[in-house]
């Protein structure tokens, strides 16, 4: 073989041998959403940039994986409905004129005669700079797509009336009324706290379900912990010492079913409040105090003292509360019973098929298992406690604290998430 032809074959094992090492360096590249989503923890809505799907088959078993099968027109229509709630969402919250304060875009009209749902997923991967506007009005949209999809799955809302009423029915026990009054505990009772107010929270409506998950790291329902709540508003300091005592000494609130991360107090400094209490304690027992006015005004004083160099208050990690909103907020955990209220009925109607003239029937009622229908369901679900001064509330109600404010900064996070590039 001469020099000129062997050149030739190194040269194209060289080439070969490249192309190899080459395709084996790409099966190691990790995309971003395994970097981003598995590795970094970063929330989907902040990663969703684009996606690999590159044609409608692509996009048909991506949504497969997901959850969705298109052959099934129930599921099919659902994603459809889907998508056209998100458009109405972002139109109402991140876009002017309906939020005066929303970005001043308008939605492409092509995403207003979209009818193949498929189609939106293949803009969402196109980042050609001829389609970098619509790949970025797709990936808004499934976010908010995304968001929606895990409100409407999380199976616990299936049950969220009897839920509700278990919940309630724990503190409305305890909750009595007397001469236009409102106390916690029996009012002839000596451990029974007068209240200015106590509340519980209506079901938070669907959109601002939808707006709390979009705002959130984790965006997933189950992690919405304020869809049922109770407010308990004080007329002192020291009433909400009074409140802590009784819902803990009673355990209409368990202690240890308190979620540690969900509790935030800027109210109290528990560590002053105790050592107060403790030199209370000493001076009675000097014989220094001799009634109950002169301790609860040393207490107040104490529990308005704010706190000490050196305390730290619970804040939590909630971004939209205001500075001036001073309350106490923790999540709990109540163990729930659920039993499905279609066994009786169910079993009344196999009884009388029993006795059916037609045997076919009789053979289909023999199958009917519905041993499943009588097992209790129990399950964990979180309620959130408020207690708030009568001035906190008041501030909260109408000043630099109130809700308006607080939905109007978490409205403003979410727009900035789902938009992305495109808010500016």
């Amino acid at each position: 073989m001469s020099v000129e032809s062997r050149w030739g074959v190194d040269l194209a094992h060289n080439h070969e041998g490249h192309q190899t090492l080459m395709s084996y360096i790409d099966s190691l590249r990790l995309n971003r959403d395994v970097m981003n989503l598995m590795l970094r923890g970063t929330s989907v809505i902040d990663s969703w940039h684009s996606l690999p799907i590159a044609n409608l088959d692509l996009a048909t078993e991506f949504l497969l994986r997901y959850g969705y099968d298109l052959e099934n027109p129930v599921e099919a229509a659902e994603l459809l409905g889907n998508y056209h709630e998100s458009l109405r969402f972002i139109r109402k919250y991140f876009l002017k004129p309906e939020n005066p304060d929303g970005a001043d875009l308008e939605i492409p009209k092509a995403f207003l005669e979209l009818i193949d749902i498929r189609t939106l997923f293949v803009w969402a991967s196109d980042r050609s700079i001829e389609q970098l506007e619509k790949n970025r009005w797709a990936c808004s949209v499934l976010r908010v797509m995304h968001a929606i999809s895990h409100l409407d799955k999380d199976i616990r809302h299936s049950y969220f009336s009897e839920i509700q009423k278990q919940i309630f029915d724990r503190f409305y026990r305890e909750i009595h009324s007397a001469n236009d009054s409102v106390y916690l505990g029996n009012p002839s009772s000596p451990d029974a706290v007068l209240l200015d107010k106590f509340q519980t929270k209506p079901r938070k409506a669907r959109d601002s379900t939808v707006l709390k998950i979009l705002h959130k790291k984790e965006n997933l329902a189950e992690d919405v912990f304020d869809q049922i709540g109770v407010r308990f508003i004080t007329n002192s300091r020291l009433d909400v010492i009074r409140v802590l005592k009784y819902l803990g000494d009673r355990y209409i609130v368990m202690p240890m079913n308190i979620r540690p991360s969900r509790s935030r107090n800027s109210l109290i400094d528990p560590l002053r409040y105790r050592r107060s209490w403790r030199e209370v304690k000493q001076s009675v027992l000097k014989g220094e105090f001799h009634n109950r006015e002169w301790v609860d005004e040393l207490l107040e004083k104490t529990l308005r003292g704010g706190y000490d160099e050196g305390s730290k208050a619970v804040q939590g990690t909630n971004p939209f509360s205001s500075n001036s909103f001073h309350s106490i907020q923790f999540t709990c955990r109540q163990l729930i019973k659920y039993r499905s209220p279609v066994y009786d009925d169910v079993k009344s109607l196999k009884q009388k098929l029993k006795s059916s003239d037609d045997e076919e029937v009789r053979k289909l009622v023999d199958n009917l298992d519905i041993s499943y229908l009588t097992k209790e369901q129990k399950f964990f679900y979180p309620f959130e406690v408020q207690i708030l001064e009568k001035t906190d509330f008041e501030e909260a109600e109408t000043g630099a604290a109130s809700h308006a404010q607080y939905k109007a900064a978490q409205t403003k996070v979410a727009m900035k998430r789902v938009l992305g590039p495109l808010h500016k």
